[in-house]
């Protein structure tokens, strides 16, 4: 399974025989009415997950605290008409792909 590779200059890395070409039959597995999910399938490897540091903000009240590769600011500031004092938690996120070869996407059935 996989996408297929046919290259001329690189035959080392074919992972098919030949070219498809004009009149060649495809054959598709399953029926017309056949839904298939999308499913991943990853290592620990694959992706991670992490956030940028923000700045403190000297403005208002704000602290800024970082765990484990995730960092957080918290303001806290009051809406003096509504007579209300608030909280507000920023994050910025930042995704990474550490190997993709390590996660993939696959169609099919449970």
């Amino acid at each position: 399974s996989g996408v297929p590779i046919y290259d001329t200059t690189n035959p080392q890395y074919n992972s098919v025989s030949r070219q498809v070409a004009a009149g060649d039959a495809v054959s598709v597995v399953g029926t017309a009415s056949q839904t298939m999910k999308p499913n991943l399938f990853y290592n620990k490897f694959f992706c991670g997950l992490g956030s940028i540091p923000l700045p403190k903000l000297h403005s208002i009240d704000s602290a800024v605290a970082t765990y484990e590769g995730f960092s957080i600011r918290v303001h806290k500031y009051a809406d003096g008409d509504a007579n209300v004092q608030k909280m507000r938690f920023d994050l910025l996120p930042a995704y990474v792909c550490f190997n993709p070869h390590m996660g993939g996407q696959f169609f099919g059935n449970p």
